[in-house]
């Protein structure tokens, strides 16, 4: 979870109270390294355990898109929720087994990392034994570029000022359409200026996803223009719509630039829309001071399920909350399920 640099390492007598015990940080007890990795859970297994994939690297995680390549490959889209930070692609060196779940379940433990590089439209492998760029600069093996991922794609090739992964305005969401391009979220990045955020599509060469290179163009921008600003998670509809869901932080929703756009909600281009000019509709608005995330369709498409985060978070004291949803009292965080879709 992106958020992970946050839980370890606190004074738990500092950030204790008595309504919560997310200070008590004692369980906690393990070095940073140990966090900030993509674990994967197997819902069909109660006897399992959740499993780290260090493989996907060590950064501050929101999402992970899967896809197959047509060779049976498994690929992972990831983003790193930071401002200047990059956006990567797993690529497993096993392939996909209809019939042998077990080995399936293998399939992310051994590949290929790579990072971005939008100036020249290449993935760029973070590969230890075949690139000195990392031994020349103190890495010790692949498993130190992995966990120390974002200093090894912020590396420059000798001759080179630009980095191999480039920078971004904070990624916080990939997904993959039904066609195979690849929809990036980045929410925004105050430090240069970008305070809306926009969403990139990346077109893989030859629509395989294990590819090496790629193409890209800025599909929507945030902004007055198209009604919305930060986008935070996407999602797909069975007939190919995009669904956004936004991120203006709670103490600037309703006020200067943000005014306009009132409350973080969630919005659809539908299918075939393209460019920045293009329909965006909003469906919802939000509560007070909450974001909505995590858009997700059921299969049928008939069900689309949101989570309401973190209402009325600037609330200073309890007896006068922001916000009193869900039910007239102390705000909470649900998830919400909208029916009715054809």
């Amino acid at each position: 979870e992106e958020n992970y640099q946050d839980y370890y390492g606190a004074n738990s007598d500092a950030t204790d109270t008595p309504r919560f015990r997310w200070g008590d940080d004692s369980d906690n007890a393990q070095p940073p390294e140990h966090y900030g990795w993509i674990a994967e859970v197997d819902p069909f297994n109660p006897e399992s355990k959740p499993r780290k994939h260090t493989w996907l690297g060590r950064v501050r995680h929101e999402n992970a898109a899967v896809t197959l390549s047509e060779s049976g490959k498994d690929v992972v889209y990831t983003g790193h929720d930071q401002e200047d930070q990059r956006i990567y692609k797993f690529v497993s060196t096993g392939t996909f087994a209809p019939n042998n779940r077990e080995a399936n379940l293998d399939l992310l433990t051994d590949g290929m990392l790579y990072v971005a590089n939008f100036s020249n439209g290449r993935w760029v492998p973070l590969d230890y034994e075949n690139n000195p760029i990392f031994s020349d600069n103190d890495f010790a093996s692949q498993a130190d570029v992995l966990v120390r991922a974002p200093e090894a794609a912020a590396l420059a090739e000798e001759g080179s000022e630009d980095p191999i992964g480039t920078p971004l305005d904070r990624c916080e969401d990939i997904e993959v359409a039904s066609d195979g391009t690849v929809y990036a979220a980045l929410t925004n990045n105050t430090k240069h200026g970008n305070f809306y955020g926009q969403i990139l599509r990346i077109t893989e060469a030859g629509n395989d996803p294990t590819a090496e290179e790629f193409a890209f163009e800025v599909f929507a921008a945030g902004g007055p223009q198209t009604g919305f600003a930060s986008p935070d998670n996407l999602a797909f509809d069975r007939n190919d719509n995009l669904w956004i869901v936004t991120d203006m932080s709670s103490d600037k929703l309703n006020e200067g630039i943000y005014e306009t756009f009132k409350n973080n909600g969630a919005f659809f281009m539908p299918e075939g829309t393209a460019g920045p000019g293009g329909d965006v509709f909003q469906f919802a608005s939000g509560p007070v001071q909450s974001e909505l995330t995590g858009p997700f369709f059921t299969p049928d498409g008939s069900t689309l399920f949101l989570a309401v985060q973190h209402p009325g978070e600037e609330t200073k004291d309890t007896n006068e909350p922001t916000s009193t949803w869900p039910d007239g009292d102390i705000p909470r965080p649900a998830v919400v399920a909208i029916t009715g879709f054809a």
